[in-house]
């Protein structure tokens, strides 16, 4: 049985996942044993994320710009820096863990993240990229700029996480499972 960092496990100086697996130190890497990645879902066929959210800028663009109120406009860089940071950190997340951050390489994945930003948000990258539109929404001063942040996420949660996460379940079966519960798709 596994059981949070804190609970029973030998350390908690230097944990290198949220669970401690049974006869396994926090400080060595959690790595799973990698399910039948043939039954794995095509990601292949999916728009990259990036690509829904350079749409998603480019469609907040097309708007007339309002000049935004001072206090809106230190919003949207405070929203800008907070993003970045929070996506930063996910990304530093897969690299310790030495795994892909590229969601069409699927098949390269070596463990499962769930440290860092990845103990807050299953999905942190991705919110980093909606705190992005969030905040050229908030530079743009148009209520309607927010609309294709809408969007991004819509399309995002319908195509995109989903089959990424069935591909976790996959690949990490009840590990997955208990993190899914334990941790919010997004904030």
């Amino acid at each position: 049985m596994w059981s949070p960092i804190g609970s029973g496990c030998p350390s908690t100086a230097c944990p290198s996942s949220r669970w401690c697996p049974p006869n396994q130190s926090p400080c060595e890497p959690h790595r799973a044993s990698v399910g039948n990645m043939s039954q794995l879902p095509d990601l292949d066929a999916k728009v990259p994320p990036v690509v829904w959210a350079i749409g998603g800028l480019l469609a907040q663009l097309t708007l007339r710009r309002r000049r935004p109120a001072t206090w809106a406009r230190a919003l949207s860089l405070l929203v800008l820096v907070a993003a970045a940071a929070f996506g930063a950190w996910g990304v530093r997340g897969f690299q310790r863990e030495a795994t892909t951050i590229d969601p069409h390489r699927i098949t390269e994945v070596t463990s499962l993240v769930t440290v860092g930003a990845h103990s807050v948000s299953r999905n942190p990258m991705y919110t980093a990229l909606l705190g992005g539109l969030v905040s050229v929404a908030l530079w743009r001063g148009r209520a309607a700029a927010l609309l294709p942040v809408v969007a991004v996420w819509a399309a995002l949660s319908t195509f995109q996480v989903p089959a990424e996460e069935a591909a976790l379940a996959s690949a990490f079966g009840s590990e997955f499972a208990r993190y899914r519960d334990a941790v919010p798709r997004w904030l």
